[in-house]
């Protein structure tokens, strides 16, 4: 919607050099990746030498994204519908493996918080809906789970008795909280030992299936940068290890973010904005060896799935050809 603006200020005798840059970023967003190609590198010729990086990467997105349309997968997307999604931002969905319930986050108007923030939304809070196969119940409130500051739902094991919270009621940047399903409803509880630190944020949580590992994500000290997804693993004595980094091979300078595991626990799912993509965050797939230990390359999942746009979740259900996911998208709320 901005690309017509952007184009008339574009034409004018005098405009700031950096308008080629938004304009060209509004073009990746149309998939117009050629005109937006020619704007980048003019706009690199001019630009302050600590822009390159960026614009670099937004050159080597706009190539991979070119060669990704050519080759779209196989998918259709279906919109959960006015019982779900608002005018408001309806993000991070999380599916039990028989699909019955799903969890996500909203920043509508119907929760605790009476006030706007600064982006002119609500404060985020967690909701869940039923599927009977055919339609989804309207979203309810986890009024238990929420508190007047920002609680998002960021993983769930694949028995669906953890929801895994992201929180800002407590530490000011926030912290990661396990919710424990007793008699039907949820119960927020600290997390896991060694997780969250004081000094850094821990953004995203997930359980393996077996319940003895936990992925998560965080900016601490150690990593290779940004937002990195590490592993914690639970000892023989049933005590909870100390967090380790996979490597480079799946950790980038940029953030990698929202890890979530496949029903049988055999590929690794993520976000991540440092891997070549089509711009911003994508999402892509590693295969775990469960025997040996060992985590393959990243794949890119592929388009139309992922886009110009943040893409940051998915969650499948267990027979691995449905999957939740937010997305901008026509045709939404």
């Amino acid at each position: 919607m901005a690309l017509q603006y952007l184009e008339r200020a574009y034409k004018q005798a005098k405009h700031p050099s950096e308008t080629a840059y938004y304009l060209a970023i509004a073009h990746t967003y149309n998939n117009n990746f050629d005109k937006a190609l020619e704007l980048f590198k003019e706009y690199r010729k001019k630009a302050p030498s600590k822009d390159y990086t960026a614009i670099d990467k937004y050159i080597e997105s706009c190539i991979n994204a070119k060669e990704m349309i050519k080759f779209p997968i196989n998918v259709t997307f279906q919109n959960l519908g006015p019982n779900i999604n608002t005018e408001f931002p309806d993000y991070y969905p999380f599916t039990t493996g028989d699909e019955k319930t799903i969890y996500f986050t909203s920043r509508r108007k119907d929760g605790k918080s009476s006030k706007l923030e600064f982006d002119g939304y609500y404060a985020s809070e967690i909701y869940s809906c039923s599927y009977n196969g055919e339609s989804f119940s309207a979203g309810k409130n986890l009024t238990t789970l929420n508190s007047s500051y920002d609680d998002q739902a960021v993983g769930l094991s694949a028995d669906g008795e953890y929801l895994f919270i992201f929180s800002t009621g407590i530490e000011e940047r926030g912290a990661l909280y396990k919710a424990s399903k007793k008699s039907g409803s949820f119960k927020k509880e600290p997390f896991i030992a060694n997780v969250n630190e004081e000094k850094s944020i821990e953004t995203t949580g997930f359980m393996s299936p077996d319940g003895n590992t936990i992925y998560f994500a965080s900016n601490r000290s150690g990593g290779q940068g940004g937002y990195d997804i590490w592993l914690v693993r639970k000892l023989p004595n049933g005590e909870w290890g100390l967090p380790f980094n996979p490597g480079a091979g799946i950790n980038t300078p940029a953030d990698e973010d929202f890890p979530t595991l496949s029903v049988d626990g055999t590929i690794l799912y993520f976000s991540s904005n440092g891997h070549v993509g089509m711009g911003g965050y994508d999402l892509y797939k590693c295969d775990i060896n469960v025997d040996e230990g060992t985590i393959s390359a990243p794949k890119n999942i592929g388009y139309p799935l992922n886009t110009p746009f943040d893409e940051r979740t998915i969650s499948f259900a267990e027979d691995g050809k449905h999957a939740y996911v937010s997305m901008s998208r026509k045709g939404g709320q």
